[in-house]
């Protein structure tokens, strides 16, 4: 699959009032992806209050996507809900046999290592407090 490769990020150019996605690559300058509108309403023409954190969103899942499955994103970005979906269901089996981890008691087992760091992944993907 080819896509922009490279790190995307939310940018504004000195030059006008808009809101970007580009892609760093390590190259002398970013490549555009697209505009994501204005930054204010200061210049009169169509404004979208949330421009600038739809384009955060974006990049968040761009550069997440790729990170797991650089050679197809839109792959990883199908798979999310499944792999979400099974993170949970394999907590929710599997973390009840383990309650003696919350007191600190066999975290450094293999079986206690994965399901703290299954539930780190769920509260995180939550946005609840790691």
């Amino acid at each position: 699959m080819k896509y922009t490769e490279g790190k995307w990020q939310v940018t504004k150019w000195a030059s006008h009032n808009r809101i970007h996605i580009s892609a760093f690559d390590g190259g002398p300058a970013p490549y555009f992806i697209c505009d994501c509108g204005n930054y204010s309403e200061d210049d009169g023409l169509p404004y979208n209050p949330h421009g600038k954190e739809n384009a955060e969103i974006i990049c968040a899942t761009v550069n997440a996507c790729i990170k797991i499955n650089p050679n197809n994103p839109i792959a990883a970005a199908e798979a999310i809900p499944l792999m979400y979906e099974a993170l949970k269901y394999f907590v929710e089996k599997h973390a009840p046999d383990y309650e003696y981890l919350d007191k600190g008691i066999g975290i450094a087992t293999p079986e206690g290592k994965l399901i703290l760091k299954a539930r780190e992944a769920l509260l995180k993907a939550e946005g609840k407090e790691v």
